[in-house]
């Protein structure tokens, strides 16, 4: 072992010998019991040994193999895998997500050219044999770009990931060089007419140049705390479906008639937020409720009759108690700073979004809609005024992280995201799992696992949603109520 420049390195060279295949694995294991002697404080001195070793690339070969970049990996493949161990037990590195861009990072600043064309070259190499299940067959540059446009296309016409996760889906099925065109493609794929329009949006907002050079980069990581957080809701919406209280709220909305859909569209012009309706009839032989004197009835069509009269559930009483499910469904506990209220308040304002306090059903807490009907909004909330602070501030949060994960599509100016194909299911689980993190940061206890439990019934479900714009969202809007947020710029107007 020679220092040179205050690096150390290990001289792997045996001048005019041809090594067999017996000597060239003894040779690679004395490199590894070479490596297990260093006791070196940095990772950069091993990134100093391969770059040695590739400079010698064109020397005596130690490996046999009829190309150089062969010989080179051969002697270089032992130290990278040194430099991952090492960086998995300082870094706590779990995937190749991880460890390739870090070893870029190692590398990046060093060496020019052609140098540097064969050091990621090799560095590709390495990271594709690290990766389970092996990459495909090798492609093209051309056949490589688009097949992955037909990923990326099948991928978002279901669901809308963050960069990173878009990324990681990729890199596991094509592996890791696909980091090279990544860039590339998107920027191909806004711009090209025959992609719908909200999927060039989401392209454009949630896949943007600064997000994919992060994710590129290995910056973009999932906050742990956050997906811990989010694995005990799952695990709290699985224990819940077991529950007595579940099982009572099943029992209770299974009594309800299913109406046609044009007639929920009637009741819900007619009492917007309206959750539960029937005729008098079924509210007094399936529920054992009456209608109250001062109740008013909603029409909707009926078979063989022009109309028929029903009641939703706030126009009827009874002495047997509603489920508790149905009647706290939004009741949030816990002790917090009441001044983050109106702090969210007024930074939603500055985002254009107006939050109004209404009379609604008391099965519905509130909605948000992008039909405003003032020119000095872009979004609007409404929440039932009924509700306490704490209970008020969760849903308001609910509806706020709707608007910022992109669910009611992006604005003019791109101030959030545009995410608008995705389920019904996917967008509540996203929109009560970034409430349910804010609350429990704050020490409130929203009511998430009830609420969540009719759209979680199985693990892996946050498979379908984005974790890393759940965490994003969140501390967005726990910053919201920490101070007054400077005011957003609006987008350039195109020459």
């Amino acid at each position: 072992m020679d220092k040179q420049g205050g690096s150390q390195t290990i001289d792997c060279t045996t001048p005019n010998v041809v090594f067999t295949k017996e000597r060239a694995d003894k040779a690679r294991e004395t490199l590894r019991e070479k490596l297990e002697k260093l006791s070196l404080t940095e990772i950069e001195d091993l990134g100093q040994i391969v770059l040695n070793e590739i400079s010698k690339g064109e020397q005596q070969g130690l490996f046999p193999g009829d190309e150089p970049e062969e010989r080179i990996y051969n002697r270089i493949q032992p130290v990278l895998a040194e430099i991952v161990r090492r960086a998995k037990e300082r870094h706590k590195f779990s995937g190749v997500g991880e460890i390739g861009p870090y070893l870029c990072g190692v590398f990046d600043s060093k060496g020019d050219g052609i140098f540097k064309d064969t050091l990621f070259k090799l560095l590709d190499r390495f990271l594709s044999s690290l990766l389970e299940p092996q990459t495909t067959k090798e492609l093209s540059w051309e056949e490589l770009e688009e097949e992955m446009r037909r990923e990326i296309l099948s991928i978002t016409g279901r669901r809308q990931p963050s960069a990173r996760e878009l990324l990681q889906m990729l890199e596991k099925k094509f592996g890791w060089r696909i980091r090279h065109i990544f860039a590339s493609i998107i920027q191909k794929m806004r711009s090209d007419d025959s992609i719908q329009a909200y999927l060039r949006d989401y392209l454009k907002t949630v896949l943007s140049d600064e997000e994919i050079k992060t994710s590129v980069m290995g910056d973009a990581k999932p906050d742990r705390v956050f997906k811990s957080t989010l694995d005990d809701l799952v695990g709290q919406c699985l224990r819940y479906r077991n529950s007595g209280a579940f099982k009572e709220m099943i029992e209770f909305t299974a009594k309800f008639r299913d109406y046609a859909p044009y007639n929920n569209l009637l009741v819900s012009i007619q009492r917007p937020g309206c959750s539960f309706y029937a005729t008098e009839k079924d509210w007094q032989t399936r529920f054992g409720r009456k209608i109250k004197e001062d109740a008013t009835p909603m029409l909707i069509l009926a078979p063989m009759h022009p109309v028929m009269l029903v009641y939703d559930l706030d126009s009827t009483e009874g002495e047997k108690p509603l489920p508790k499910n149905l009647t706290d469904f939004c009741k949030t506990e816990g002790e917090w700073d009441p001044d983050r209220l109106d702090l969210t308040l007024e930074n939603a304002k500055r985002d254009g979004i107006l939050v109004q306090f209404k009379e609604l059903s008391s099965t519905m807490g509130g909605f948000a809609t992008s039909e405003v009907h003032n020119p000095g909004y872009k979004m609007r909330i409404v929440i039932r005024k009924e509700l306490d602070t704490k209970s008020c501030y969760n849903v308001m949060c609910h509806e706020l992280a709707h608007i910022y994960l992109g669910h009611l599509g992006t604005d003019k100016d791109n101030w959030w995201p545009c995410r608008i194909n995705l389920t019904h299911r996917a967008v509540e689980i996203e929109a009560e799992a970034v409430s349910y993190i804010v609350g429990i940061r704050l020490g409130l206890l929203p009511p998430s696992a009830a609420y969540l439990s009719v759209y979680i019934n199985e693990e892996g479900v946050l498979e379908h949603v984005s974790i890393d714009l759940i965490a994003k969202v969140a501390g967005k809007l726990l910053e919201m109520g920490e101070r007054k947020m400077p005011a957003r710029k609006a987008a350039k107007k195109k020459e």
